[in-house]
């Protein structure tokens, strides 16, 4: 039954099928045998048997190694060379560097402080308070005077400032014109046509309201009202006849409770109780000023720090005949607290006034001594 030739075994039949009919027949299989007949295909009709590479490989018995025809290679045990490809990509160029690709400066869109003539700030608001008839030494130190020295210690304190002459009005005059306009007592009435601060804002586009606590009405002339302890003496604008009386000429009751609205620069004159110079009716104390200047102009220079305003307090005269040193005080913003020694007097600080907002000098202010550098 062996002697002849078996018919091809089909692919599908199992190795170990292979190997036990082998083995009945007396042969021992072999290695090569066994893929060789595993490998076989039956030839399609006509044509010639021909070999299909094996997907999968052949299992022996547990004694026999492991087989795969791989390939038809002429070392059939040593795999087909592979020849491998890298790829290596191009490094990165850098990137150039351009002041065009730097990022823009940021601009600020808070615009730098304006300033008038000289540097001095151009302020929106310059309030001036003049106070009567004591001398530099009589206030700063003075504990009557706790709010003023207050403003003196975180503001710009002069202690070297004078008034002009003797008594009171042509020293007011002087402050608000550059001139005493040949005043020598505190008589009135009086008229001038000269020029004079309120005529040069007024001119200028700007401007000016001086407030008198006490005056009866806005543009009263009158030169004193006792029941009120007004005095008119203490309010130059009344003076000149180029200033539209009622325009430029009110009560402090009408004193604005919003500070934006304040002019560009205004005066404050208290009545004769609350300015240190006293009356038949009070005495004018140091302490009494001092508290009515905090709680009627506190919540001012408060604003002003933060509002590009100024608060300025000043004296009339002090009362030595021969030396008539008094204290000024600047407090608001742009001032860099200090004492400054520097001399300076009425004209300097309306010189100050008028650069502040861009005016030419009024007779004596033009060669006063400037006020020094104070601003920040």
């Amino acid at each position: 039954m062996c002697s002849h030739r078996s018919r091809p075994v089909p692919v599908i039949i199992a190795a170990a099928a292979v190997t036990l009919l082998l083995a009945g027949c007396g042969q021992a299989p072999t290695h090569d045998r066994i893929v060789d007949l595993a490998d076989r295909t039956p030839a399609p009709a006509g044509g010639t048997a021909g070999h299909t590479p094996v997907s999968s490989p052949v299992h022996t018995t547990a004694a026999t190694p492991r087989h795969t025809k791989v390939s038809h290679s002429p070392h059939p045990h040593k795999p087909p060379k592979t020849t491998s490809t890298t790829t290596t990509s191009p490094s990165p160029s850098p990137t150039p560097t351009s002041s065009s690709s730097a990022p823009a400066p940021t601009k600020s869109s808070t615009p730098p402080p304006a300033t008038g003539n000289e540097g001095v700030p151009a302020f929106d608001h310059v309030l001036v308070v003049v106070e009567e008839n004591e001398a530099a030494n009589a206030i700063y130190g003075n504990s009557s005077a706790p709010y003023i020295n207050s403003l003196a210690d975180n503001g710009a304190k002069f202690t070297d400032s004078f008034a002009i002459t003797h008594p009171s009005e042509p020293n007011y005059l002087a402050l608000f014109s550059g001139s005493t306009q040949g005043v020598t007592d505190d008589s009135c009435p009086h008229s001038f046509g000269a020029n004079n601060l309120g005529n040069q804002l007024l001119a200028s586009g700007s401007s000016f309201v001086g407030y008198a606590e006490g005056l009866p009405s806005a543009g009263s002339l009158v030169c004193n009202d006792d029941a009120t302890n007004y005095a008119r003496r203490h309010a130059p604008w009344t003076n000149f006849s180029d200033l539209p009386a009622s325009q430029v000429g009110l009560p402090f009751s009408k004193f604005p409770t919003s500070y934006a609205n304040l002019p560009a620069v205004s005066w404050v004159i208290p009545n004769l109780c609350d300015d240190m110079h006293g009356d038949t009716n009070c005495s004018g104390s140091v302490s009494t000023a001092d508290t009515w200047l905090k709680q009627n102009l506190g919540a001012y220079a408060t604003w002003a720090k933060s509002n590009n305003s100024l608060l300025i307090v000043t004296f009339d005269e002090g009362v030595d005949a021969t030396n008539n040193q008094i204290a000024t005080i600047m407090y608001g913003a742009r001032v860099q607290p200090g004492s400054y020694s520097a001399k300076i007097t009425h004209y300097s600080v309306l010189r100050m006034i008028e650069d502040a907002n861009s005016l030419p000098y009024l007779g004596a202010a033009q060669n006063a001594n400037p006020v020094p550098d104070i601003w920040n």
